[in-house]
């Protein structure tokens, strides 16, 4: 009887507990796992950036690759038996002049005058060799004159810079030949520096003067975005 009598008695402490200690231990336990899942979830996040940087890494390397590999594609292709190939290290486009520095120079047989290459388009040519480093004037330098002629019409004429490097100009066509707009213009190989075939740009626009076109030229490579380049020396490649 006493133990019916305490049961009675303990009924309401049960149900007591259990409306109000077991939800405590509940929220307890919700706590402790919320705090070891926003663990598990900054391990997470920690393993992903790493991952990510990984993979910026691998990615860089792939396109870096690549590009080397269509350069040396190029090189077999035309058999360039004596270029160099040379890393640009620093670039130094204004309105006074055009130029590049690339990280080979006497001690990798770079010479004065050699002609600077990306695949089939012309860059340029070597100003000064020191040791280690060359200096190249880019084709948009003002200083630097390249005879060319037009693929399409065979109009002749002088491609020159004008220190900016999305144009140029087509000097000296004279205004009996024919233009077409778009028309792709490739170095002629005349004199001793610049050999023949290789892309300098296409013609953006024209209009007839007196005796000669006015003639805007915009290069096919973006020099900003160019990492490296051949050097190859006319009668050589």
């Amino acid at each position: 009887m006493l133990e019916q009598i305490a049961s009675c008695a303990s009924y309401p402490l049960v149900i007591a507990q259990n409306y109000t200690v077991e939800p405590v231990k509940k929220i307890f336990a919700k706590r402790k796992n919320k705090g070891e899942l926003e663990s598990l979830v900054d391990k997470l996040q920690k393993s992903l950036y790493e991952l990510v940087q990984e993979n910026i890494k691998l990615s860089g390397q792939v396109e870096y690759f690549k590009d080397i590999k269509e350069l040396v594609e190029f090189k077999k292709r035309y058999k360039h038996k004596n270029a160099v190939l040379g890393n640009i290290i620093l670039r130094m486009v204004s309105k006074q002049s055009q130029v590049i520095f690339v990280d080979v120079g006497v001690q990798s047989g770079v010479e004065k005058d050699m002609v600077a290459i990306y695949k089939n388009c012309l860059l340029g040519k070597v100003e000064e060799v020191y040791p280690y480093f060359s200096r190249i004037a880019l084709i948009t330098d003002s200083q630097c004159k390249v005879a060319a002629f037009c693929s399409k019409t065979k109009s002749k004429g002088i491609c020159q810079g004008v220190n900016e490097t999305h144009q140029m100009e087509l000097c000296f066509v004279e205004h009996f030949n024919s233009l077409k707009e778009g028309d792709l213009i490739l170095s002629e190989g005349s004199g001793f520096i610049f050999p023949k075939g290789f892309a300098l740009g296409k013609i953006r626009s024209f209009e007839k003067n007196k005796l000669h076109y006015n003639v805007i030229v915009e290069p096919l490579i973006d020099f900003d975005k160019i990492d490296n380049c051949f050097l190859i020396k006319k009668g050589k490649y």
